[in-house]
């Protein structure tokens, strides 16, 4: 399967809204537009339309990972449900046998798959129960006589399995399918874009005299559009430099603007601010400010600014000795007379 990202930068919600918005404005000028393209029909426009309704109507990747939840937590408690009997199980073969031949019985009870088995891989559990089932088949007599396992064990552990497997098996199914929905709502959200750009180059082709229509047409203005509602600005976090450790009261603003904030306890932090290019400055007591020149923000988007500060360098520690000031008296002038209150 495909593991191509998809080529829309932007939430799958804001895709949808700004595909009904240029689809909307396609209808509004619709007379203008097929003049030059009668491929635009009412009824054409309405199709697009229709299938991005559609493409949204399937069910998004959150919900698409809680349909096998549950069934994963019930597998998982069924899986670790075979391990805890199959230690019983290896009590009775190593009742039953020593020496080597206990070594060769362990592996083909299982024992190889066991600790793969422990640590959650289900390909390994599941050949963990083939080789158990299988294993006492065919050394019951020696498991009931020498190993004293109860005539039931071989039951109840076939059921605990036979739980596993059917589990996993509907697990395996969910996944599968999960896996299809996200192919076919990614494959839908590139067939809305795949129309929606010949379209948006239409109109700006068809308006290229008319600014205002023309504006309508610019995918970076619609999106501009649909995002404009949702805060902008710079987030991240601040720490010192030498430490790792996170700062707490750094401020950061735009210059010559109300905008600014002062970093949490956790070192981040959120600058709300409109859309612009803004000089950012950033200080905190004890380390080097930092100005960040031309800074562009861009409409519904919250940029990431993560930084490390320098400490200021602290200033050198001189040791004055009782000699040195000694001798910085010693080389001190004479008073002259004035000084010492005698008039000259």
């Amino acid at each position: 399967m495909s593991s191509k990202k998809p080529s829309f930068k932007g939430s799958q919600q804001n895709l949808y809204s700004l595909a009904r918005k240029a689809w909307a404005y396609c209808l509004l000028y619709i007379a203008d537009i097929a003049a030059k393209h009668p491929k635009y029909t009412i009824e054409f426009i309405e199709a697009q339309q229709t299938f991005i309704d559609s493409v949204e109507a399937m069910p998004d990747i959150e919900n698409r990972n809680a349909i096998p939840a549950q069934t994963y937590e019930d597998m998982q408690a069924a899986r670790k449900a075979v391990l805890n009997e199959w230690q019983f199980l290896k009590g009775y073969v190593m009742d039953a046998y020593t020496g080597s031949l206990l070594r060769v019985k362990l592996a083909a009870a299982g024992q190889n798959d066991y600790e793969f088995a422990l640590r959650g891989s289900l390909d390994h559990t599941t050949s963990l129960i083939n080789s158990a089932k299988l294993f006492m088949t065919e050394n019951a007599s020696e498991l009931d006589t020498l190993g004293n396992m109860p005539a039931s064990f071989h039951t109840d552990f076939t059921n605990l399995a036979n739980a596993f497997l059917l589990l996993r098996t509907t697990y395996d199914g969910k996944n599968d399918m999960k896996l299809e929905q996200s192919a076919a709502k990614r494959q839908g959200n590139e067939t809305i874009l795949k129309a929606l750009r010949p379209m948006l180059r239409v109109g700006k082709r068809t308006f290229v005299n008319d600014r205002l229509k023309w504006d309508n047409f610019v995918y970076a203005n619609l999106l501009n559009e649909v995002r404009g509602h949702s805060p902008s600005g710079l987030r991240g976090f601040f720490k010192a430099a030498d430490t790792n450790m996170p700062l707490e009261g750094v401020h950061i603003r735009a210059v010559n603007t109300e905008y600014e904030a002062i970093s949490a306890a956790d070192g981040h932090y959120f600058l709300e601010m409109a859309s612009g290019v803004y000089n950012i400055s950033i200080s905190a007591e004890g380390y080097n400010s930092v100005y960040i020149q031309g800074r562009k923000i861009d409409v519904g988007v919250k940029h990431w600014l993560n930084l490390s500060l320098e400490a200021v360098a602290a200033a050198p520690v001189v040791m004055v000795t009782k000699d040195m000031l000694n001798g910085l008296v010693n080389e001190m002038p004479s008073p002259t007379p004035a000084e010492n209150g005698v008039a000259a």
